[in-house]
């Protein structure tokens, strides 16, 4: 049996306020998210528009619709920015290459090889995936 509430505007006695004991909101762990999602690209590299293709359904299959910025790598090259040496096309999460590949130390733009394949788009869902659990 539920003890039943009684309110009353009677004073309660002395209140005492103590230390919060909660940790630091920035200490708290929180489930990632995808805060941006740049692709980078350059005219003439032929898998361009077949990875584009793949992240739209990859992202229509997550219901994510934020906007996504496209970055021209010949662009970011001439401005000494070094994610330029990814190559074209690239996917980047958070800044980070969709595909670990490690951030470039040069920024020449070129058409970036795939060892196994340009990624399709079950296999971007399943890296997006890794990213927001």
């Amino acid at each position: 049996m539920k003890k039943k509430i009684i309110y009353t505007n009677e004073k309660i006695g002395k209140v005492e306020v103590v230390k919060d004991f909660l940790p630091n909101p920035g200490i708290i762990q929180t489930k990632p998210f995808i805060e941006s999602i740049k692709f980078l690209s350059m005219e003439n590299c032929p898998n361009v528009s077949p990875m584009w293709e793949s992240l739209q359904a990859a992202l229509k299959e997550l219901q994510y619709n934020k906007p996504i910025e496209k970055l021209d790598i010949n662009t970011l090259s001439e401005k000494h920015d070094k994610r330029a040496g990814y190559g074209s096309p690239t996917i980047l999460v958070n800044g980070k290459d969709l595909f670990d590949s490690p951030f470039p130390q040069s920024f020449n733009p070129s058409c970036r090889y795939y060892p196994i394949g340009l990624p399709n788009d079950k296999e971007i869902v399943s890296k997006l995936k890794l990213i927001i659990g």
